[in-house]
């Protein structure tokens, strides 16, 4: 049974599985090189099918996790299937002009006499469903149908069939997805039973969202840069300001939010704003832009992050504890955005009772197509005695490889300068000991946002000023340190993990403490907070980036690398040696470790 599962949205993907087990996924922005790729995977549904060396003919099912799109508007299916995807972000503000050029472009496409904006449309389904279909159909995927799946339940699949759990509760928040913002389910014995959801009108993910973008970040992509400022901040300077944004309610269990103003008074602000500002497409981030700029403008911006990471972490606490107590179940899976955020990831792995914690490598909504794939694959393998459980991760290696005669092409046509080396892992690890920033390129380029060894960038974790170093070198604006690659053998010696958070430690989907003793010694990946990000790397599962740290090790003693994912700030992660040469010629690195070559600028 070969399943294509597709997101067609943000971080649009493609994932392929093969009698239940993943043999490729890849991102549209990795091949697009436009970063968050907003669209239909037109680039990566044949590199799946390429990697996996699967004919198009050969894909017995197609699952689309986003069922909204498919009653949405026909015009937004246009946008999504138009070539670089939809060329704004519609979490941030929109203008209208800009609204307006981007429908213009495509207004012309066939059959957009109906522009009901109607989720329930049927004529509208038909219609999108067919387009989708003829997009295949002319990839040589011969499929006449798609089986959508619920996006939370996509999330919840995604957690569940790859956590190795037997029976766990499945936790999914985003912003929003199929008209929920989180769900809480049950996973046993191969099947998922929701038995809480929360309405996408009360969402802690645009919640946290609204403060990025009142910070002056992009909301949907700068998240993280709020967790790492919330350490340098006061958590109780303006707490008390957050909690009618976010709280629970009472009579439902889920969230709630109290600032929320009237559809009309909304639709009168849209009006008002259109043409200065702009406006903020979900009604409640509007409401919480004017909230923030009434109560907040008095506070640091270190302070609001302080208090918006607090009450983010203490209403997913509060929202939880009843359900685990009732429930009895001590181990957690967790897919959907707002646990990109590792530090609530750290806070509810330390709740009472909870045993242990698992997190989607790929949390966001690049892991629904994998995760859709594998509700359609469960459907139809969980018959009668039948159970089909997935099975844990041990990498999330799922993407292009390069030969070494590909990469030398490359070399070449770049005219750069290169030497092959049978042993590259011990020359990587002696220039990083000697101080050197080196990209590392090799293998299969890793699922998710997190880079994992493959396509990463590699320093001396010792180095105190190496922070801002990189920031410059690679034109990010960074709050958190960068995370620490680390010996699986060594990891006991730096840093608090247990059985209980290992795992979600080899994919670096979770802070944990770092030992007083030892976090003098690693100065640039350890926080202000006396965290770490940490990604264990075991020699089963790549060898080769544990040659490279063990031969660090060799000439300083420390078991951990800086690991910060290879690209320059606002693009995705390299895929290719075409990405990994420029980064070089650049200036982002000072060398490039690639398959068997090392190559000088």
């Amino acid at each position: 049974m070969i399943i294509l599962g597709i997101n067609p949205g943000y971080d649009s993907t493609a994932a392929l599985l093969v009698d239940g087990k993943i043999a490729a996924i890849v991102e549209e922005e990795r091949l697009s090189r436009v970063k968050n790729h907003l669209g239909f995977p037109v680039h990566a549904i044949p590199e799946v099918l390429r990697i996996a060396g699967v004919k198009g003919s050969e894909v017995d099912q197609v699952t689309f996790s986003f069922v909204e799109y498919l009653h949405a508007n026909r015009l937004l299916t246009e946008l999504l299937l138009s070539p670089g995807g939809i060329r704004f972000d519609p979490e941030n503000r929109l203008a209208v002009s800009q609204l307006i050029r981007e429908f213009a472009s495509v207004l012309s496409a066939r059959n957009l006499y109906n522009l009901s904006p109607a989720k329930s449309s049927k004529l509208n389904y038909k219609h999108n469903q067919q387009r989708y279909i003829e997009t295949l159909n002319a990839m040589g995927i011969s499929v006449k149908s798609m089986l959508p799946v619920d996006h939370h339940l996509s999330h919840a699949a995604s957690a569940y069939y790859s956590s190795g759990f037997d029976e766990c509760l499945l936790v999914t928040a985003d912003g929003s997805g199929d008209g929920l913002s989180a769900s809480v389910s049950i996973g046993s014995q191969g099947k998922i039973r929701r038995i809480h959801q929360t309405p996408e009108s009360f969402s802690a993910g645009l919640f946290y969202g609204s403060i990025t973008s009142f910070l002056g970040f992009k909301a949907h992509r700068h998240e993280g840069k709020i967790t790492g400022l919330a350490a340098y901040g006061d958590p109780a300077a303006c707490y008390d300001e957050l909690i009618p944004c976010l709280s629970i309610d009472t009579n439902t269990g889920g969230f709630s939010c109290r600032i929320r103003d009237s559809w009309l008074k909304n639709t009168a602000r849209r009006i008002r704003d259109a043409a200065g500002k702009g406006f903020y497409r979900h009604p409640v981030v509007n409401d919480y832009h004017e909230y923030f700029a009434r109560t907040l403008r008095n506070y640091s911006r270190e302070d609001i992050a302080a208090a918006a990471q607090k009450r983010l972490e203490d209403v997913f606490v509060e929202y939880l504890a009843p359900i685990i107590k009732s429930t009895g179940i001590k181990k957690l899976g967790l897919a959907g955005g707002v646990f990109a955020n590792v530090k609530l990831n750290q806070r509810l792995f330390e709740m009472t009772d909870i045993e242990e914690v698992y997190v989607h490598p790929n949390m966001g909504d690049g892991g629904n197509a994998l995760g859709s794939a594998y509700v359609a694959f469960a459907k139809g393998s969980n018959q009668g005695s039948r159970q089909y459980m997935g099975s844990a991760l041990d990498d999330v290696y799922f993407g292009p490889s390069y030969s070494d005669r590909e990469i030398e092409v490359e070399l070449k046509n770049r005219r750069l300068q290169y030497t092959r080396h049978e042993d590259i892992e011990g020359l990587t690890g002696a220039k990083v000991a000697e101080g050197y920033i080196v990209g590392r390129f090799n293998g299969r380029m890793e699922y998710g946002p997190r880079a994992l060894g493959n396509r990463t960038i590699l320093a001396h974790p010792g180095n105190k000023d190496i922070n801002q170093t990189l920031n410059d070198r690679l034109r990010r604006t960074e709050f958190m340190p960068f995370a620490p690659s680390v010996v699986a053998e060594d990891v006991g010696r730096y840093f608090h993990v247990s059985a209980g958070n290992f795992k979600p430690s080899e994919f670096m989907t979770i802070t944990c403490n770092v030992r007083k003793e030892q976090a003098p010694q690693i100065p640039a990946v350890t926080h202000i907070d006396g965290t770490a990000r940490p990604h264990i790397v075991k020699s089963s599962v790549n060898p080769s980036y544990h040659r490279i740290i063990n031969a660090f090790k060799a000439r300083t003693g420390l078991g951990v690398v800086i690991n910060t994912s290879f690209n320059i700030h606002e693009e995705p992660i390299v895929c290719s040696p075409a990405d990994a040469c420029r980064a070089l010629q650049e200036n982002a690195v000072d060398y490039l470790s690639i398959g068997k070559f090392w190559v000088e600028r």
